[in-house]
């Protein structure tokens, strides 16, 4: 006699991970979507809004670029065993770039500005203390 089928197969539980792929991003746009909305922006706004924070998180704007210092007086060999392992050390970087991510912080931030601005004018100064 053969086994039953369990309640599970490989083909569901394919499709399973694959709506997580699908709907998760799907769900947190509506979130932030949602946000955004109860902040007061119109819809175009907020379509505006997602577009411009998802294509900007693909952009860095570099600030300043920091060479370092050497803090390794003894250089180390391309790779080096520990407990009969081979590992690899990664080679001493010179210079890092310190960057700033335009759809994780330059829109926010603006956003955060607009918010600020639209405060004070309904509310006034006196709102602020």
């Amino acid at each position: 006699m053969g086994r039953a089928p369990g309640p599970f197969s490989l083909l569901l539980l394919f499709l399973l991970v694959a709506a997580l792929f699908f709907l998760v991003p799907l769900l947190f746009l509506g979130l932030v979507g949602g946000a955004f909305a109860r902040l007061g922006f119109s819809p175009f706004q907020v379509l505006a809004l997602l577009a411009l924070t998802l294509a900007g998180s693909f952009v860095n704007i570099p600030v300043v670029r920091v060479r370092a210092r050497d803090p390794y007086p003894v250089r180390l060999a391309p790779g080096w065993r520990l407990a009969e392992r081979l590992y690899r050390v990664s080679p001493l970087v010179a210079e890092t770039t310190v960057a700033v991510n335009l759809g994780g912080a330059v829109v926010p931030a603006l956003v955060s500005v607009l918010l600020a601005l639209a405060a004070v004018r309904v509310g006034g100064p006196q709102s602020l203390t």
